[in-house]
């Protein structure tokens, strides 16, 4: 007899994929407000746009320092106490923060070292929660479950800030204390979800491999498939590449007379053309051939890059920005697909946290040297430069693996 196959639950459907959603996009919205408040509590208490650039420095170092040691937690320690620990330790240093600033007794290095410490919970937060995916989506959506993940970060993007900078209006420590509510919810999701966020673990070897070598299997494991592996460096040029692009177009705005009201607009063009994208990605998916998708924006983007710096005016930069977001969501979502359905459990966090921190590690190199470069030479010269790291790094997708890429579910492992 035939086996009979229980039929597909849709994503909106899957209670466990819609608790971890709804509370990371609780959760977002809380970082979101915070992220903007804590430059604005910085800038108010100092006037230097150095603290505050201080306090976001610190924030990414200790995200990158992080995250190959909690890849190798996740696929060690039990995720969701992770998961948990994680988000009701940042609601208790928030919900301290809002104390302080509310007391008047915030100081600077508390300031700052309050930022650090929730980014380092950030940090071990993220490789538990990207590597449970696979264990409450089937294969076949995972791809569908990313674009929500998409979506869902463009949107609290969006509206984040400016609730944000209301709150920060109201009183500068509502936004500290709606974002510690936020991870407290969120927390308290994730204690209803039902399936274990892990497969069930083999007895531990009498010998364990070096620390050092454990928390860096997942790069050993991306370099060692081909498909992975060239993707990933392709990807790497592209944040290298996109990773101080924000910073020319604002930079380029305002060389061209645009006020600060109008930069605010065209940024919104943007950041919608990347919702949109986002909302659309699954249905662009479906239809689109991976392989088309990847190698047909890799080459679209050195072009579009570079017609930012020619095109005249400030909207048809904007225009031009809208149409690269609009696509990034879909890749985002099939490039992670590949990692969550091609990567057995027992590596999903380090897998995951390997891509990360490679991408992390190279990607603060760009607003220096693009905006360096800017100062120096002009918009022009900044894009050219964009465009080309884009076009060498183009040249990985020619490939064989990448001009033969399967679906995300037809690479599935457990």
């Amino acid at each position: 007899m035939t086996p009979v196959t229980a039929p597909v639950v849709p994503l909106r459907r899957n209670r466990d994929f819609q608790l971890l959603w709804s509370g990371r996009a609780v959760a977002g919205l809380g970082q979101e407000v915070a992220g903007i408040a804590y430059p604005l509590l910085m800038l108010a208490l100092t006037g230097s746009a150095g603290y505050a650039g201080l306090l976001a420095t610190g924030q990414i170092a200790i995200q990158v320092l992080v995250t190959l040691p909690a890849g190798l937690l996740a696929d060690r320690v039990n995720r969701r106490t992770i998961m948990i620990v994680s988000d009701l330790s940042r609601a208790v240093i928030l919900g301290g923060v809002a104390l302080a600033v509310y007391g008047g007794w915030a100081t600077i290095p508390l300031i700052i070292g309050s930022a650090v410490l929730s980014s380092l919970f950030h940090g071990i937060f993220n490789p538990a929660s990207t590597a449970a995916l696979k264990q409450l989506v089937p294969a076949a959506q995972i791809t569908s479950a990313q674009a929500q993940n998409e979506a869902r970060m463009r949107a609290t993007g969006l509206i984040g800030p400016p609730i944000g900078g209301w709150l920060f209006g109201i009183a500068r420590s509502v936004p500290f204390l709606f974002d510690a509510i936020t991870y407290l919810l969120a927390g308290l999701a994730l204690l209803f979800i039902r399936k274990p966020l892990q497969a069930p673990r083999e007895s531990a070897p009498a010998v364990r491999e070096p620390a050092w070598r454990s928390a860096t299997a997942g790069i050993r494991y991306l370099f060692a498939k081909p498909m992975l592996r060239n993707l990933l460096l392709w990807s790497m040029g592209i944040n290298l590449a996109l990773g101080g692009f924000f910073l020319v177009e604002i930079a380029t705005w305002r060389e061209r007379g645009a006020s600060e009201s109008t930069v605010g607009i065209l940024a919104a063009i943007g950041t919608l053309g990347g919702l949109s994208g986002a909302l659309l990605a699954p249905a662009i998916i479906k239809r689109v051939k991976p392989t088309h998708l990847v190698v047909g924006l890799a080459w679209a983007l050195p072009v579009l890059m570079m017609s930012m710096g020619l095109l005249p005016g400030v909207y048809p930069l904007a225009v031009v920005a809208a149409l690269v977001g609009f696509f990034l969501p879909a890749l985002n979502s099939v490039g992670w697909a590949y990692i969550a359905s091609g990567t057995p459990d027992e590596l999903q966090g380090r897998v995951g946290a390997g891509a990360t921190f490679l991408s992390m590690l190279i990607s603060p190199i760009a607003p220096v040297a693009l905006g360096t470069l800017f100062d120096a030479w002009g918009a022009t010269a900044a894009f050219a430069v964009m465009a080309a790291v884009a076009l060498l790094a183009a040249l990985f997708t020619l490939t064989r693996p990448v001009r033969n890429l399967p679906r995300p579910e037809e690479v599935a492992v457990a």
